[in-house]
């Protein structure tokens, strides 16, 4: 075979191939197959960053209004005993982790983990204050109690929580 005609004919195919190739690019493209995932993530992030964030707030301001001194001063009414006292804050923890439990779709699971372990922590520590005092305790007793009990530890648990979720928003 001559080398004119070989080369010819290797053209000839090139260009067909290339002329389908083209074909097939504008085809896919105009049916929106093509489009480039970089923009849809950026979509995406655009509006999941202010959700999550709004999360990452909602759930430490979650964790600042069931830290035991935030919770006491706000509930505090003169005359309440122990119990009616133990009755509001357990009915204000579980109110307020009701009012937030969506966020958990925005954040973390180690988050959402430690959210819900510190208030199941705060749950246990006004029940457990309350049944080591006399029947006649006053609201102030079960307050000084659970307070007296959280300078004892050595480490704060809400401060702990506080500055994960200041870690996972940092690095978003």
């Amino acid at each position: 075979m001559n080398t004119s005609v070989f080369l010819s004919e290797i053209l000839k195919y090139c260009i067909s191939g290339a002329i389908l190739f083209f074909l097939a690019y504008f085809f896919l493209q105009s049916q929106g197959h093509l489009r480039p995932p970089v923009r849809i993530n950026t979509v995406l992030n655009t509006q999941l960053l202010p959700l999550q964030l709004q999360a990452y707030e909602r759930m430490a301001l979650f964790i600042e209004r069931i830290t035991p001194g935030n919770l006491l001063l706000r509930l505090h009414q003169p005359g309440l005993s122990s119990r009616e006292l133990q009755a509001l804050a357990l009915a204000e923890i579980r109110s307020e982790f009701q009012h937030n439990v969506t966020q958990q779709l925005y954040i973390t699971s180690a988050a959402w983990r430690a959210v819900k372990s510190i208030r199941e922590e705060t749950l246990f520590l006004v029940s457990s204050a309350v049944t080591s005092l006399p029947g006649e305790a006053s609201g102030a007793d079960l307050s000084k109690a659970i307070l007296t009990h959280l300078a004892t530890l050595e480490e704060n648990p809400y401060e702990k929580v506080l500055a994960l979720l200041k870690q996972e928003m940092e690095s978003l």
